[in-house]
């Protein structure tokens, strides 16, 4: 075994099981743009690679296929963008700067935007999210019957709705799309998004908004 693979079994044998210091970084990432459309599954192994690349002492599971220890909050559809994806990472050691440390290497459209310390039941806290979808006004077939409990914000081009949704429950994001304009994937600009959830983090702990230049 060559001096580079022995390092990584190394590394990964000594970053396993429940003995060794743990610390608990809650992150909220933000994925946008043309990255809505990459499915859960590869938002999750991307955020993996990414803070591997970015230096991240992660911990992993015990057994023959180690894994990391990364809790992820509940997971949007496909095409959806999410401002308020939830991670709760185990990590060896805390990191300076996790924000610039993960954004140094994250494509545009996917980042870490803030991060708290020591927040390990905030997934099970989640009570309920904010969706948000804008749609090209021109789009816009239906506006009867309209539930008060959603808010619906007229623009010069495009219309802005915006409601809750419980935690266990379906986001009806495409529902709400065709009844406005008669078709699930109409042929304009939509663009659904799940912007925040609630409650929102604690404020205990150290809070870092990201930036991209």
């Amino acid at each position: 075994m060559n001096k580079v693979n022995a390092e990584r079994v190394h590394d990964r044998t000594e970053n396993r099981g429940d003995r060794i210091p743990r610390f608990f970084l809650l992150a909220r990432f933000k994925k946008k743009g043309p990255l809505r459309f990459l499915s859960q599954t590869e938002v999750q192994k991307t955020l993996i690679r990414l803070l591997r690349l970015a230096g991240f002492p992660l911990v992993y599971s015990q057994g023959f296929h180690p894994r990391p220890r990364i809790s992820f909050g509940r997971a949007v559809k496909t095409g959806v963008a999410d401002l308020a994806m939830y991670a709760l990472l185990e990590l060896l050691k805390p990191v300076d700067n996790p924000a610039m440390r993960f954004n140094s290497v994250a494509p545009k459209g996917l980042e870490l935007s803030q991060y708290w310390w020591n927040q390990t039941d905030y997934l099970q806290r989640i009570e309920s999210y904010k969706y948000r979808i804008v749609i090209e006004a021109s789009l816009i077939k239906n506006f009867a019957n309209w539930p008060e409990s959603i808010s619906i914000q007229l623009k010069k081009n495009h219309v802005v709705i915006e409601y809750l949704r419980n935690v266990n429950e379906s986001d009806l994001i495409f529902e709400t799309v065709e009844f406005l304009t008669s078709s699930r994937y109409p042929r304009g600009i939509v663009v659904p998004m799940r912007i925040s959830a609630f409650p929102e983090p604690g404020e205990c702990g150290n809070v870092e908004k990201g930036a991209r230049n």
